[in-house]
């Protein structure tokens, strides 16, 4: 599995193409620290400082049934706006939004 990282100064211009599902999310951290941990399992994957208050993360899948790669890319927000799936759900997503 691929992880990247790509921290902005405000929303990007969505890339679609290539991705299979791309979702957006406003999250509250007040002490500078989101941590990344596999979907099913505690194991922690890392730690990654980020601007302390809201910040919005867009999150890129692809290939999750063979080399999948995640691409998280975030920004510091003022106000909260709702989750968005903006390209998918694709088959794996379908499969986990019909088990919650």
């Amino acid at each position: 599995m691929s992880l990247r990282f790509r921290r902005h100064d405000e929303a990007p211009p969505l890339t679609a193409s290539d991705w299979d599902m791309i979702g957006e999310r406003t999250i509250e951290c007040p002490h500078g620290l989101l941590v990344i941990q596999a979907l099913y399992s505690t194991e922690q994957v890392v730690d990654l400082p980020v601007p302390a208050g809201l910040i919005r993360l867009r999150v890129s899948v692809r290939g999750r049934l063979s080399a999948e790669e995640h691409l998280i890319e975030y920004w510091s927000v003022g106000d909260e706006a709702p989750s968005q799936t903006l390209v998918g759900p694709d088959e794996f997503g379908i499969r986990y939004l019909s088990t919650q």
